[in-house]
């Protein structure tokens, strides 16, 4: 049953997902995307684990943003690292904030919304729900949302943080 399942996850990870990034951090565990509909570049930022600092007894954190063009190829690669960018704990911890959606299937009688412009959010990362139970959550939403507040707030509080050397433990 073992081999089962690691096989099942090593097809997934070979079909399902992008390679792995060369010279990339270990310990990623959250991705936020940010597509503007009608912009030319389009924000890709992975979010990972350092290490444990016993000293300061926290976590330090790693963060890649990546430029992409509309066909996806990469424009610029920058990095931070919380240790260097006091906003990065502040902005990670408000994560938490961004609060839960509602499922909501579809209403035959409800009034349909299509939105062809704005921005187009998306953040994947490790979630909780109320009983303990772990998983991920992956939650896609366009502007005036919790979500894009948060991932705008980032980009703002981060800009003065990215360099273009990755950072080591």
């Amino acid at each position: 049953m073992i081999a089962f399942l690691l096989l099942a996850h090593a097809s997934l990870t070979a079909i399902g997902e992008p390679a792995p990034v060369a010279n990339m951090p270990s310990g990623q565990w959250a991705t936020v995307r940010i597509e503007p509909s009608f912009a030319e570049i389009h924000t890709e930022i992975v979010i990972g684990t350092l290490r444990y600092d016993r000293e300061r007894k926290q976590l330090d954190f790693w963060m890649r943003r990546e430029d992409r063009d509309r066909q996806g190829g990469s424009l610029s690669v920058r990095w931070a690292d919380s240790r260097k960018c006091a906003p990065m704990r502040a902005a990670i911890g408000a994560m938490r904030e961004i609060g839960p959606m509602q499922i909501d299937p579809p209403d035959p009688h409800a009034d349909l919304v299509v939105t062809a412009d704005g921005t187009l959010y998306t953040l994947e990362a490790p979630g909780r729900y109320a009983n303990g139970h772990a998983g991920t959550i992956k939650i896609h939403a366009n502007v005036r949302t919790p979500l894009a507040g948060w991932a705008e707030r980032l980009q703002s509080d981060m800009v003065n943080c990215w360099t273009a050397k990755a950072p080591s433990a």
